[in-house]
This record gives structure tokens, sequence and C-alpha cells, in this order.
């Protein structure tokens, strides 16, 4: 948001997605929850970028020491997830400076595999409340 507005150029709208009783409902498949709960352990790292880094604005540095999965479940190769990365904030979030001191990273997404590894994916991070943490320090 503080991107946009700086800029004066708003993000394009996604296309919105299809009802929920116009598709037929996947069943849940534990070798793409798998493969999500591996990829999440091993930082999640898409297109080179850690999940625990920002994809629009800015590219929080994160050194990740833990990530906690708090929910996740499939259907078909559609993966939805919540986590927790913790570990040491070294910069990237206006107005914040880096904190030797435990902080975290709470994410959500649905992410999709292909039967081998994670192909795409959409995540939200709580870049405010790693913000309002570092900032309470």
């Amino acid at each position: 948001r503080r991107r946009q507005l700086k800029s004066g150029v708003a993000d394009a709208v996604a296309a919105p997605m299809p009802s929920p009783w116009d598709i037929v409902a996947a069943e849940p498949d534990p070798d793409h929850e798998r493969i999500v709960r591996e990829w999440l352990a091993d930082g999640g790292r898409l297109d080179g970028r850690s999940l625990a880094q920002s994809d629009l604005d800015s590219s929080i540095e994160f050194d990740v020491a833990q990530v906690e999965i708090t929910e996740l479940f499939s259907a078909g190769s559609d993966v939805a997830f919540h986590s927790c990365h913790r570990g040491r904030y070294l910069g990237g979030l206006p107005d914040t400076t880096a904190s030797d001191r435990e902080a975290s990273v709470y994410s959500a997404g649905i992410v999709t595999t292909d039967g081998k590894s994670v192909t795409g994916a959409r995540i939200i991070r709580d870049r405010a409340g790693l913000q309002r943490q570092l900032r309470s320090a």
C-alpha cells in the first residue's frame, strides 16, 4: 500500500476466482502436502527469494532460524498454509533498523505443486506485525 501511494500507480486487480459451487472439490493430497511442508522447512524459496522476504515493495532481509507450520491442508495440487518464520531481522523495511533480537514473520498462502516441486505461490506476509515487534524493543 505504501509503495502504491508513494508512486501513485495502483497494482492491477487480480481476476476473480471461480465461485465454489461452480467447481468440483478436489480431494486432499498427502504427496502435495509433503512437498509444501519440505519447501517451507527449507525456507520457502521461490524464484530465489525466501518466503520471509517481501515480494513487492521492499526486500526484507531476514535470517531464518526456525519455521513453524501452524496450518496446512490441500485440495489436489493446491496447498494452503499458515506459518511463522523466526529469526533475526537484518533490514529492508522502511524506518525500521536491523535487530539482533529474535522476531517473527507470519505468512499465509496458497501454493501450487506439479507433484515434484513448488511451481507457484500467492503469499501474504505480516510485514506490519514484524515492524511493530521491532519498534517495541
